[in-house]
């Protein structure tokens, strides 16, 4: 792909406007724009509603590809409306929003998940911080559960800075999550000891049986530890207390993986199989009760107390006895 040269902001702006017949009222585009892009289901418009306004001061910036996705958007929909008063002002706009996009790809392939706009508030976020211990049915054993953690944590503002960790005795896995239509999403990657790569999906959403803590159904897909097959089945994510959890251990994937994977299998390795939790998981992955809300929180609650129940033991003394201070 030859090498593209970065278009100035202002000269975006100032041919979509004209393209709509608005050159002498670049801040009265610039409004339409922003009343464009913001979703009809809550949120802010993105670029946010202030950057946007801010590129009618600043037009020598060179245009981001956020931005010029949301005015091609807006051009094709003023088309589609036949609102397009100067045709060849169109062309060249919408050619210069292309031109931003193959500039930008890289970034539009390798970035981040982001929430919905009305997910994305410190508050919405905060909800889910924290430890999970997860049971899932191991892939390699169908009638035993596969201990392992995931950590969700907030480093950053707003919708950035959401890294996830995901801890077992065979992989460390990194990534992103996210909050989109009321689920998390969870892209994460890694290796294995032998370095062989490893990928772990999840979707997981809130399950209401216990309101003292976040208990999460969902869906996991990875790379499957024994044998060179997928991975794919259904979880029960349990947020551990936060009063059982420094905030050390919330970053415990700054740590190396060979210490993390010995101490986690040392820890878990003589974790009883938990029937009541493999029985609620199903046989396979058509097997859909653990994401029926109707069906498994009476199951939930009626063979569990709390969600500390739901909790293994060697979790807890995994996170009890992690030194990571040493």
């Amino acid at each position: 792909m030859p090498k593209v040269q970065p278009i100035e902001v202002g000269a975006i702006i100032e041919g979509a406007a004209r393209a709509v017949g608005k050159a002498s009222a670049r801040g009265g585009f610039v409004d339409d724009l922003i009343k464009f892009g913001t979703p009809t289901s809550g949120g802010e418009c993105r670029p946010r509603p202030q950057t946007i306004r801010d590129y009618l001061r600043h037009g020598s910036k060179s245009c981001t590809h956020m931005f010029a996705s949301l005015v091609h958007d807006y051009l094709d929909s003023a088309m589609d409306a036949q609102k397009i008063s100067d045709a060849s002002a169109y062309a060249d706009a919408a050619s210069n929003c292309r031109e931003v996009l193959r500039h930008h790809r890289e970034d539009r392939y390798v970035r981040p998940p982001h929430s919905d706009p009305k997910e994305s508030d410190n508050h919405s976020l905060a909800r889910f911080l924290g430890i999970y211990a997860i049971h899932r049915r191991d892939s390699g054993h169908r009638n035993a559960l596969h201990p392992e953690l995931l950590i969700l944590t907030h480093d950053g503002r707003g919708d950035t800075g959401l890294f996830a960790t995901f801890v077992s005795a065979q992989v460390i896995c990194r990534g992103f999550w996210c909050l989109a239509q009321g689920s998390i999403n969870v892209v994460l990657h890694g290796e294995d000891a032998a370095r062989r790569a490893q990928y772990v999906t999840m979707m997981l959403l809130q399950n209401s049986a216990f309101p003292e803590t976040n208990v999460l159904n969902g869906i996991f897909c990875g790379t499957a530890t024994h044998g060179t097959f997928p991975a794919r089945g259904q979880l029960i994510a349990v947020q551990i207390p936060r009063d059982q959890v420094s905030k050390r251990a919330l970053y415990m994937g700054d740590e190396n993986d060979r210490f993390l994977r010995s101490r986690f299998a040392a820890a878990t390795s003589s974790e009883p199989t938990n029937e009541a939790i493999l029985r609620l998981l199903g046989t396979g992955f058509e097997d859909t009760r653990v994401l029926d809300p109707a069906t498994a929180n009476p199951e939930l609650t009626a063979t569990f107390v709390n969600s500390r129940a739901l909790i293994p033991t060697t979790i807890l003394q995994f996170l009890e006895g992690l030194n990571l201070d040493r």
